[in-house]
């Protein structure tokens, strides 16, 4: 189905220690059913069937993630001032190597096109 579209050129994987995301979850309001994977049935308890519900979407996103190589892993357990600046140079190198090509693209006068 998304074969036919266009692929990111980054990709900012962004993560956090599974107790840290539960802490963001839980000050934003209470947990809904599906977003805690109570549908999945993984634990009788509320709170440990969290756990085991993020522990299984961090695996899933390693898997999926792991595989791309325009993907870049954000530490989030740290501060936010950090986490910007590590993205804004990851933005910064990607520009770059863009322009650099395009321009090598211009002055050999090739007719390619980048996509």
């Amino acid at each position: 189905i998304y074969e036919s579209m266009r692929k990111p050129d980054i990709i900012f994987y962004c993560k956090a220690p599974i107790e840290k995301c539960i802490d963001r979850a839980s000050d934003r309001g209470s947990i809904n059913y599906y977003a805690a994977g109570m549908d999945l049935s993984l634990h009788h308890d509320q709170d440990e069937n969290l756990r085991h519900y993020y522990h299984l979407m961090n695996k899933a996103y390693d898997n999926i993630l792991g595989k791309e190589n325009n993907c870049f892993l954000i530490d989030t357990d740290r501060d936010i001032k950090e986490i910007s600046e590590e993205v804004q140079h990851i933005i910064d190198q990607f520009l770059y190597i863009q322009f650099t090509f395009m321009h090598f693209m211009n002055c050999t006068g090739s007719t390619s096109s980048l996509h």
